[in-house]
């Protein structure tokens, strides 16, 4: 049920974040209040297990900004969810009685360190969480566990070569192993592969234990059963547009497909007695949770409708008998907006080019003749890739297109309008590769073979003339950046200057002999604003008026104007919420504010400006979601297991 997640690292709007477990004080008794108040509920004393008779019972606990869900479990007496704030990139969990979020981890703001939290579980006693974690030193993804209270923070499964991201999707009943899914390329036949690992993790020593190889896409949502014998999880079989759920014995007995057929059917979880498992399906026609009943590992009796009409869900696991989800119902989204830039002024107020809802576009592309914008739109919940859309400027008309991608990184317009550039994935490819997309024939056509650019840091920019590829690239045993050009043509790479600092957001001049970007620079404390020759040379800063406010502002974006003479500046202020948008001369000097706004967040992404400089795209805006609870559950035995959220 969830997306795979791509670079997340924005400063997004969240409620006051409390401060996080110390070692005295005020902030040790919070901590220790904390950790006393996720108690697990005993067991219900039963003689024999009794079904209930009660009616389903739905309730929304929670509603607010930037939900995260996929990141999430419940704690065990189900008052806290765990969360990732993304305005630090923290692990944090979210109290759902006060709606105070709370940090966890302590990791500093995103110009100390580009790093984050992602996927994380409760343990079954709701006294620590395992979490998925990007090590900027290591440059990829590990597992840690750590204390709620903040303490005792350890990596117990460091990033190891090959390995392109991780989830950790539950514990086991006893807390003594982790379910988690590993997204892996090597080497198969002699060629270069990816594919999805089902393993079980010590959660002391780290040991991993293989259970199970799939296709890399549509593996998802892995979870133990009460009694820890068997693994059950979503996968989308190759070639196939719908999930199945596999169910695996632990000891390796078993290893069926529990349901299956040409409906869409994701992993929510088992449920607390053992004997059924949720998912959800639009096998009747609508999108809604269902019941299965399951006996050692097997369908038991035929599915049953629990809850209908539930669209754009996300399970965040059980809590005892009562299961949470989420259901997203706007996201960040695609704006345009007529600007005057030797005015200084917007003339129009940017508005979505879609209406807003649960699914997420994100680019906004102007081709070359200006008539058109392409961007992708995801829809929340599932895993299905996102499909690119080509809206007219001119009539407001929209084509989708299918492409069959994986996951598309980044568009790009072809020179002549009618072809895009797709960085992207395939399904059966490994790494990154560059494809064509002609429009008029919906054809697909590999320009630089997958893996070539890995591995890629950040984000890609092309030269106007689209024959140029510019990257950072990282180099970990160096620990510096690479900035690199890579030649269409000929497919050959060409260092222009190596950095200690993070470059991001590469802007390529219209006559093609500079770069423009953002340079984050810890030591000082802010970002700089920089331009590098595309033959090479020397990163040189470009001075900006102190007088004018902007320096004392977080700088997140740069863009030429077409004609070369000024640059557009994004800017971010964390501390009232305010995002800017800024005039340069190319030249350094005097910036002029052109617009700022108070959250959601304007101009925060993907700046592009069209061809005859009048009209702006970005990403902008705040995920709206909400939190909800079934309880009394159909057929679900009277009895509540003594462990932790299951998914």
């Amino acid at each position: 049920m969830r997306n795979r997640p791509g670079w997340l690292w924005l400063c997004l709007a969240r409620p006051p974040v409390a401060a996080g477990g110390g070692e005295g004080g005020q902030a040790a008794a919070l901590a220790k209040a904390f950790v006393s108040s996720l108690s697990v509920r005993p067991p219900t004393a039963a003689a024999s297990p009794q079904v209930q008779d009660t009616a389903l019972v739905v309730r929304r606990l929670w509603v607010g900004t930037e939900p995260d869900f996929w990141a999430s479990t419940p704690s065990p007496d189900g008052r806290y969810v765990s969360e990732v704030d993304w305005i630090t990139g923290d692990l944090a969990v979210l109290d759902l009685l006060t709606g105070e979020l709370r940090h966890v981890t302590d990791k500093g703001s995103w110009d100390e360190a580009v790093e984050w939290a992602e996927m994380s579980a409760f343990s079954p006693d709701g006294q620590q969480l395992a979490y998925v974690y990007w090590n900027e030193d290591l440059w990829g993804y590990e597992i840690r566990v750590i204390d709620v209270d903040g303490s005792n923070e350890r990596a117990i499964l460091p990033h190891r070569d090959g390995l392109e991201w991780i989830s950790v999707d539950d514990w086991s009943p006893d807390g003594q192993i982790l379910a988690t899914l590993y997204w892996q390329a090597g080497e198969k036949d002699a060629a270069e592969v990816e594919y999805a690992e089902i393993a079980l993790i010590s959660a002391e020593t780290g040991e991993v234990r293989v259970l199970k190889t799939e296709d890399w896409f549509g593996t998802w949502n892995a979870g133990f059963s009460p009694d820890g014998r068997f693994i059950a999880y979503e996968n989308r079989p190759e070639g196939r547009e719908d999930n199945d759920i596999v169910v695996l014995a632990t000891d390796g007995s078993l290893d069926e497909v529990l349901i299956g057929g040409p409906t869409d059917d994701q992993m929510m979880a088992w449920t607390p007695d053992g004997a059924s498992v949720l998912f959800y399906s639009d096998r009747a026609l609508t999108e809604g949770i269902w019941r299965l009943p399951v006996r050692n590992g097997v369908a038991a009796g035929e599915p049953e409708l629990v809850r209908a009409d539930v669209w754009r869900a996300t399970p965040i696991g059980f809590a005892g008998s009562s299961f949470y989800y989420g259901v997203q119902l706007e996201s960040p989204q695609v704006h345009t907006a007529s600007i005057d830039v030797e005015g200084g002024r917007l003339l129009t107020v940017p508005a979505p080019v879609e209406e807003p809802s649960g699914s997420r576009t994100e680019g906004g592309e102007w081709s070359p003749d200006g008539r058109y914008l392409a961007y992708t739109r995801r829809a929340s919940g599932g895993a299905r890739p996102a499909a690119v859309v080509i809206r007219s400027i001119a009539g407001g008309e929209a084509r989708e297109l299918d492409v069959k991608l994986r996951q598309i990184r980044q568009i790009f317009w072809g020179a002549d309008s009618r072809s895009l550039l797709l960085l992207a994935r395939k399904e059966t490819d490994a790494g990154l590769g560059l494809f064509g997309l002609d429009l008029e024939s919906g054809e697909l056509s590999t320009i630089v073979e997958p893996g070539v650019m890995e591995p890629v840091a950040y984000r890609v920019f092309i030269s106007p003339d689209r024959r140029t590829f510019y990257f950072p690239r990282w180099d970990t045993a160096a620990r510096v950046t690479r900035i690199m050009a890579l030649s269409l043509d000929t497919l050959e790479e060409t260092e222009l200057a190596t950095t200690h600092l993070r470059p991001f957001r590469f802007a390529p001049s219209p006559d093609g002999h500079t770069l423009a970007f953002v340079q984050a620079d810890p030591a000082a404390g802010k970002n700089r604003l920089v331009t590098l020759p595309t033959a090479g040379g020397d990163i040189r800063e470009l001075e900006v008026s102190s007088g004018s406010g902007l320096g004392s502002l977080d700088l997140r974006n740069c863009l030429w104007t077409p004609d070369g003479g000024f640059l557009l500046l994004t800017t971010g202020n964390d501390a009232d919420g305010t995002s800017g948008l800024w005039r340069l001369p190319a030249a350094g000097g005097e910036p002029v504010l052109i617009a700022e706004r108070r959250s959601p967040a304007l101009f925060n992404e993907s700046l592009r400006l069209s061809p005859d400089g009048k009209r702006i795209a970005f990403v902008s805006g705040e995920g709206r979601g909400e939190i909800w609870v079934m309880e009394n559950i159909p057929g679900l035995r009277d009895q509540v297991q003594a462990r932790g959220p299951s998914r």
